[in-house]
């Protein structure tokens, strides 16, 4: 009786897992239909400039947070909730005015806590959301990282890292990484981290960090 009932168990294993496999393949593929929709419009535009002629292409001087924020925007961010602090704070203030051009939503929630909980919201109602603090306000993101992964929610988390402890430098530093890396939210989970260090970098990233999102159903943190 004892080896039938592991033989049992062993096949709705097998059965659990060949349906998360489905399950998965499922989601890639309203991910990719999702992303060939949001992104047809701008390939349009982008290849009508191009047959016009190069010179017709604007250049814009932009630091590096201003990028980040166009780039999400124009990889499809419709949602973004955050809170300020130094020196993440160019990427709220860009959306505020950059997401409401396209209807999209910008809030500013009362604290880092009830940010990241906004995201989650926005996340489950299928929006391509997005938030960012510096390295503090991410140890207050920690239990809405959490969240995200359980519930299999994507989004994106940009973290604007400083040097020293929270009330400590307001400096660029790299004091997250270990935090990105190994230890996202409250453990448990894994996340993808990418850590651009230029300017168009930074760009191309953040539009991949919305795909890898989308694909594998988890946060995933920009640095």
């Amino acid at each position: 009786a004892r080896k039938r009932l592991f033989v049992s168990v062993s096949e709705q294993t097998a059965k659990d897992i060949v349906s998360l496999s489905r399950s998965t393949q499922k989601n890639a593929q309203v991910a990719s239909c999702a992303r060939l929709c949001v992104r047809m419009p701008q390939s349009k535009y982008i290849n009508n400039l191009l047959k016009e002629g190069e010179e017709n292409v604007e250049k814009v001087f932009m630091k590096g947070n201003e990028a980040i924020a166009e780039a999400a925007v124009r990889a499809g961010c419709r949602f973004f909730a955050g809170y300020p602090i130094t020196p993440q704070n160019e990427i709220p203030e860009y959306l505020s005015r950059r997401l409401p051009e396209l209807g999209g939503v910008f809030l500013q929630g009362e604290s880092e806590t009830a940010s990241i909980n906004m995201v989650c919201g926005a996340a489950a109602a299928g929006f391509r959301a997005m938030t960012s603090s510096s390295s503090p306000g991410i140890s207050l993101k920690a239990e809405g990282i959490s969240t995200l992964a359980g519930a299999a929610l994507p989004a994106v988390i940009v973290d604007v890292a400083r040097s020293g402890v929270g009330t400590g430098q307001i400096l660029p530093g790299q004091n997250q990484y270990n935090v990105a890396t190994k230890a996202a939210g409250h453990g448990g989970f894994k996340v993808i981290a990418l850590a651009p260090s230029t300017v168009q970098e930074a760009v191309d990233l953040t539009y991949k960090a919305f795909d890898y999102a989308d694909r594998d159903r988890n946060p995933v943190i920009v640095l």
